[in-house]
């Protein structure tokens, strides 16, 4: 023990007492804290009395934001984007069929010459019966499901953070993936367009590496 002064101006006109350093270091924090805590007061209440004044309404919210509470059509639109990236992959040979079929039908409308499609093998043979006739493969890389499958995926995700976005982003699913596939329609009917003009060699190779490539890019 030893004789100590209080350190506030406030009660600096006080005599010393003697005291222990340790209770003088907690009476510090506790008189800091005090004054701390009657200057926050002031200023709320100068804030109040200036907001009432001007006609303002202060609102104040306290508590975390609630969380997203899912109903069940968006828990079964969820599993439902996330079944159908599944299926892209499990029946990918079937979209790849069905994909094929539509663009011999497509290529038979503007081309003079005969068109047959393997479904057993997703080839499409064009210009049959003319002087440069070619059969185009369906691979996986060529077709537009995966191009669709992280879409799904993206507009599962998107779903999951804010559901009431759900309609934007199925109208948004709808269209890109219609642009896709239409896109990679063209793509076939521009090589077919320039195997039957420069022939196979230049024709294939400008259609598939460099002019079907740019269809592909800025179609997407």
């Amino acid at each position: 023990n030893r004789f100590c002064r209080p350190a506030h101006p406030r009660l600096r006109k006080y005599p010393p007492v003697i005291c222990n350093p340790t209770r003088v270091q907690r009476s510090r924090a506790g008189t800091t804290a005090t004054v701390e805590r009657d200057r926050d007061g002031r200023r709320d209440a100068r804030r109040s009395e200036s907001s009432q004044r001007h006609g303002r309404r202060t609102v104040t919210t306290a508590g975390p934001i609630p969380a997203t509470k899912f109903n069940f059509p968006t828990k079964l639109l969820i599993v439902s984007l996330a079944a159908l990236a599944a299926c892209l992959i499990i029946f990918l040979r079937f979209y790849r069929t069905a994909e094929v079929i539509l663009a011999g039908r497509i290529i038979r409308l503007f081309s003079p010459y005969q068109t047959y499609v393997d479904t057993n093998r997703q080839i499409v043979y064009f210009g049959l019966g003319g002087p440069d006739p070619l059969g185009l493969k369906m691979t996986p890389e060529c077709t537009s499901a995966l191009l669709v499958l992280p879409l799904a995926v993206v507009a599962a995700v998107m779903i999951f953070l804010r559901p009431q976005i759900a309609r934007r982003v199925l109208i948004s699913l709808g269209i890109a993936t219609i642009a896709l596939i239409i896109v990679n329609q063209l793509r076939m009917l521009l090589l077919c367009g320039l195997v039957s003009w420069f022939g196979t060699d230049h024709g294939y190779y400008w259609g598939h590496t460099l002019l079907g490539s740019i269809v592909s890019v800025f179609g997407g």
